[in-house]
C-alpha cells in the first residue's frame, strides 16, 4: 500500500514588511509598505491593510490619501538572507524541501513521522522554530498535495496553521467556495 503524501507549505506573513521591521523596530506599530521603488505596494503590514491599502496600490495614491504611511523601497538582500534561513530551518525537518518564492517553499514530510498526528506536530514544530529562531510569524498548511498545502496555509493568515487530510478534502474546499461566495 502506498504511503499518503504530507506536505507542508510555509507562507511568510507579510514577509518583507515584517524583515524590514525586524531591523527597523522603530517603525513597529505604524503603517509600512514596500516596493517604493516599483511605484506600487508590493507588501504591507496589518496597520497598512487596516487602511486599505492593498498590493498594486499606486505609491502616489498612497503619499496623497495617507500621507502618515511610511514607505520604503525593497531591500532584497534582507528578504534574502531571511529566506536561506527559513530554508535552512526547514530542511532540518525535512531532506526533501523546494524553495517555492522569497518567502514560500515546500518540505516533504511523507517520510517523516509515521502517523498523521506526527506530520502535525512536526509542522507545529516547524512553525514555532521559524517564529522563534527568526523573528517572524509564518502560516502553514499540512496537505497531501502542495497545492492543497497552499491553499491550507492561506485558511488562517497571519500566523495560523491548518492541516487537511485526504477525507477531509472535499469538504474544507465547499467550505472556502461558499464562504467566498457569502463575502
Amino acid at each position: 500500500m502506498k504511503k499518503e503524501s504530507a506536505i507542508i507549505h510555509i507562507d511568510g506573513d507579510s514577509f518583507f514588511v515584517s524583515c524590514e521591521l525586524l531591523a527597523r523596530p522603530d517603525l513597529r506599530g505604524r503603517a509600512v509598505i514596500t516596493g517604493g521603488e516599483r511605484g506600487i505596494a508590493s507588501a504591507m503590514n496589518a496597520e497598512a491593510k487596516a487602511l486599505g491599502i492593498t498590493r498594486g496600490k499606486p505609491v502616489f495614491e498612497i503619499k496623497k490619501e495617507l500621507p502618515q504611511v511610511v514607505i520604503l523601497e525593497s531591500n532584497f538582500g534582507l528578504y534574502e538572507s531571511y529566506n536561506a534561513r527559513m530554508l535552512s530551518i526547514a530542511k532540518r525537518f525535512s531532506d526533501t524541501v523546494e524553495n517555492y518564492s522569497i518567502d514560500e517553499c515546500f518540505v516533504d514530510v511523507t517520510d517523516v513521522g509515521a502517523t498523521w498526528q506526527e506530520k502535525v506536530e512536526i509542522a507545529q514544530a516547524l512553525k514555532e522554530t521559524l517564529k522563534r529562531e527568526l523573528g517572524l510569524t509564518f502560516s502553514l498548511g499540512l496537505a497531501p498535495t502542495k497545492t492543497l498545502a497552499k491553499v491550507a496555509s492561506k485558511n488562517k493568515k497571519p500566523d495560523g496553521f491548518t492541516a487537511m487530510l485526504q477525507e477531509d478534502i472535499e469538504n474544507f474546499l465547499k467550505d472556502r467556495k461558499s464562504t467566498r461566495l457569502n463575502s
